[in-house]
């Protein structure tokens, strides 16, 4: 049994509300918590009964029992809060492991599907047929689309367009992980005194504006490594500068750190950000929608806007991408790729310049910039989808299209998450797995 089945078995197990037991545990599923589309347990914030305790916390499942310790998530603090461990193999010897940073036992609980019983008993979703999934998956990708759009016309009545677009640029940086610090950071060192102090001082390089965004987030505190150089140069632009800073600096826990991939780290992220605004020369916002003003050929704009955020790494961030860190083996040659270029259309530039264009009566501009969301190639897979919905990929070719993952998400927040299967536009018909399987 495949870890997406275990999914499907858990929240069935929500469902039918039944008592079951794998010979050394009792458990009953009250909340499944929320299946998880980003690093971390499969499910957070879920709640249960097991051997008649009422437990609440993160769920992590896996294969076998020894995957935990095999994945390190014994190690990482994106798992500190797992209370339990659900197995679709039997473990072997004492059903439970260990968390380093817990400091505490976790129970282990073999699921087994022929545990189930009732008309919830071993669902999951069976692959619709391809021109419902297709049509639907538009229908849903527009209605994210709007979403979006509702969100930027609700921020554009209570902040200045700079702000919100600022704002939402660095939180795309964070996502998913860490888009909450990199906001409050946004709001930290606001646009209108970012632009007051890069005319007071428009010599300023790319060190020491970095150095003031590093010591706002909380990176240059004392626990960065004091020997290396680079951090410590940092350290002196930023207490030189500190007392004509608007607001206090963020602390280190507020950050993130764990199942981070180099290329995603704050740190790397924060020096990207940095030098897209320099090499924009300070008016990234205005200089990408002069750009879609132009109203280019669907491939011409993508290759225009590739150039636009296609800015190298230099210096010390060739090497590296943390502060204080060991060299890099295989540096990255730019700040931002495809796919977060795919991620800044999707959540910031398209859905805002929508509202823009709306505001401004320009009815040809909005569908323009509607038509280039459906265009926009597909970059890269969520992996978060292909988790929940494995038979996609056997839809990839006939619409390979960025759009398309939005739709699934759109999907799971709308129908799957709500248990509103009935509703479901793909016309959703359930799967026996123990038939499956046998």
């Amino acid at each position: 049994m495949q870890e997406q089945q275990l999914y499907a078995l858990w929240q069935a197990l929500s469902h039918s509300g039944q008592w079951v037991s794998d010979g050394q545990h009792r458990l009953r599923v009250l909340q499944p918590g929320q299946l998880n589309l980003s690093s971390g347990p499969d499910f957070t914030a879920a709640c249960f009964e097991l051997d008649g305790v009422r437990i609440s916390g993160d769920v992590e499942m896996h294969i076998h029992q020894n995957d935990w310790y095999r994945h390190e998530h014994h190690l990482d603090n994106f798992y500190r809060n797992v209370v339990l461990h659900v197995v679709s193999t039997p473990p072997p010897g004492r059903a439970e492991v260990y968390s380093e940073v817990s400091r505490r036992h976790i129970p282990s609980f073999y699921l087994d599907p022929q545990m189930l019983a009732g008309s919830y008993a071993g669902q999951r979703c069976r692959p619709p047929a391809r021109g419902v999934a297709l049509s639907a998956l538009k229908q849903l990708a527009l209605r994210r689309l709007k979403g979006k759009m509702r969100f930027y016309g609700q921020q554009l009545q209570i902040q200045p367009l700079e702000q919100v677009f600022y704002e939402a640029f660095l939180r795309v940086l964070g996502y998913p992980n860490n888009a909450r610090p990199f906001q409050r950071l946004a709001r930290r060192m606001p646009w209108p005194w970012l632009v007051e102090q890069s005319r007071l001082l428009p010599e300023a390089g790319f060190d020491f504006w970095y150095a003031l965004y590093a010591g706002q987030a909380g990176f240059l505190r004392k626990t960065t490594n004091s020997t290396a150089a680079y951090p410590a140069r940092l350290r002196l632009y930023y207490d030189g500068f500190r007392d004509r800073l608007p607001a206090s600096a963020l602390s280190e826990e507020q950050w993130q750190w764990g199942g981070v991939r180099g290329v995603n780290h704050p740190h790397f992220r924060l020096a990207g950000w940095v030098a897209f605004w320099l090499s924009s020369e300070r008016q990234p916002l205005q200089r990408v929608y002069r750009l879609f003003e132009q109203r280019l050929p669907f491939p011409q704009m993508w290759s225009l806007l590739r150039q636009v955020v296609r800015v190298p790494v230099f210096g010390y961030w060739a090497r590296h991408h943390t502060l204080g860190g060991r060299g890099l083996r295989r540096p990255s040659r730019y700040f931002f790729g495809p796919a977060r270029l795919a991620e800044l259309l999707i959540n910031l530039f398209l859905p805002l310049f929508c509202v823009l264009a709306r505001q401004s009566g320009s009815v040809g501009f909005e569908a323009y910039l509607k038509n280039f969301y459906f265009w926009l190639p597909q970059v890269t897979p969520y992996q978060a989808v292909l988790r929940y919905f494995p038979w996609w990929k056997a839809y990839a070719e006939r619409w390979p299209r960025q759009a398309a993952w939005q739709g699934f998400i759109q999907l799971y927040r709308e129908f799957c998450e709500l248990g509103n299967c009935a509703h479901c536009p793909l016309r959703h018909r359930p799967v026996d797995l123990q038939a499956e399987n046998d």
